[in-house]
């Protein structure tokens, strides 16, 4: 399926105007909140899969990333009050929703989107 996306769908399909906040977390702590969690999240950046029991974590160029590696990880602000046991500091509050968040990004830094080769989906199993 292909298309425009308009801003009423982003509106449609994040409607509660959720804040977004940006952590800075290691690989690890990412690691532990995947596993710890058992939700499913939508990410990019980076390559994730699962490795039998053990969750590994690669940048673009296919280098795998050590635990003590700190990253910056936005999510909306309903996950660290859903999941606080994964967020220790009160993060970087953004100015933005997610929902105005996610049409700055595509307005301004990523243009074009093509998600027929995109797996970046996670859920730890």
């Amino acid at each position: 399926m292909g298309g425009e996306i308009t801003k009423r769908e982003i509106f449609e399909i994040s409607p509660f105007n959720n804040g977004t906040v940006i952590y800075e977390m290691t690989v690890k702590e990412i690691k532990d909140f995947l596993k710890g969690t058992g939700s499913g999240f939508y990410y990019s950046g980076i390559v994730i899969e699962q490795v039998d029991r053990e969750i590994e974590i690669w940048d673009k160029n296919g280098n795998r990333l050590p635990n003590d590696v700190t990253m910056s990880v936005g999510v909306n602000d309903y996950i660290p009050a859903v999941h606080d046991l994964y967020f220790s500091s009160d993060g970087n509050k953004q100015l933005l929703s997610d929902a105005e968040t996610i049409i700055y990004y595509l307005e301004n830094i990523y243009g074009q989107l093509d998600y027929t080769e995109s797996n970046c989906y996670f859920k730890y199993n």
